[in-house]
């Protein structure tokens, strides 16, 4: 799937501007833009015959890489209320 990144600028500044006015919603809290767009990335064409052939399935070879590269927060997030809240 292509990616049209011609619009990732202008997104980022809307994303922005939302999160600036959310932090204001009480019991908002760490409200923030998740995707970093200045970072590098890593693009991979998985071979699903391939990964089929020794059992597996294409999600299990991008999840083992998502644990691999990600915080705990993009593959298992837990959010906690707090007492007040719940």
């Amino acid at each position: 799937m292509a990616i049209n990144r011609q619009h990732q600028p202008a997104n980022f500044l809307v994303a922005q501007k939302l999160a600036g006015e959310m932090r204001h919603i009480p019991g908002a809290v760490d409200v923030h833009v998740q995707q970093a767009f200045d970072l590098p990335t890593l693009h991979m064409d998985i071979d699903r015959t391939r990964v089929q052939s020794v059992g597996l399935q294409a999600r299990d070879v991008a999840q083992n890489l998502l644990v691999s590269l990600s915080s705990s927060f993009q593959t298992a997030p837990a959010f906690w209320l707090t007492p007040r809240m719940a």
